[in-house]
């Protein structure tokens, strides 16, 4: 009985030692590098997205506009985002954006002389789920806090996520 003791130890000891980690799922890799599709800000901006993951981060580029006979508006925005949490078709991020609004209007039709304009900038910090519905297309989902600043004194603060307004989609590429 006392050389089996001497024996299971050591035995079990190799056993614990040789085993790999034991894991629920196995990540299958999802999409890093440069993305392209739409997206909008906290604060309302909406356009394009140009989108670079690093894995350790991801910068989200948005361009925007909308152009009418007597108004016009052109945005470009930018977040920096951090994953918290990584799971096998899905990421939790965090971080901040900025962005820069242009804003023409020509209230009595005249032409440039009656022209109005102003430069709002746009601030947030959200947090963001994006889920890969297959290897290479991201859905994704923001919320958090959002500042408007405009020139002419009448800033804006909106606290909320509303998906309708926060809500997009991208296509990595290999």
């Amino acid at each position: 009985m006392r050389n089996s003791t001497k024996l299971t130890i050591p035995l079990l000891t190799l056993a614990l030692f040789a085993t790999g980690t034991a894991a629920a799922q196995t990540a299958a890799p999802v999409a890093r590098g440069i993305g392209v599709g739409a997206e909008a800000t906290l604060t309302g901006i909406i356009g394009a997205t140009f989108v670079y993951d690093a894995e350790v981060f991801h910068v989200d580029a948005l361009l925007g506009g909308s152009f009418e006979h007597n108004d016009s508006s052109l945005s470009v925005a930018g977040r920096l985002f951090f994953p918290v949490h990584r799971s096998q078709w899905a990421d939790f991020s965090v971080g901040p954006g900025i962005g820069l609004t242009h804003v023409t209007h020509d209230p009595d039709q005249d032409g440039p002389q009656g022209r109005e304009s102003r430069n709002p900038i746009h601030l947030e910090g959200a947090a963001q789920i994006r889920a890969f519905v297959v290897q290479n297309v991201a859905l994704s989902a923001s919320a958090g806090l959002g500042m408007v600043l405009n020139n002419d004194n009448q800033n804006e603060v909106t606290i909320g996520g509303q998906l309708g307004g926060s809500f997009g989609v991208t296509y990595f590429f290999f």
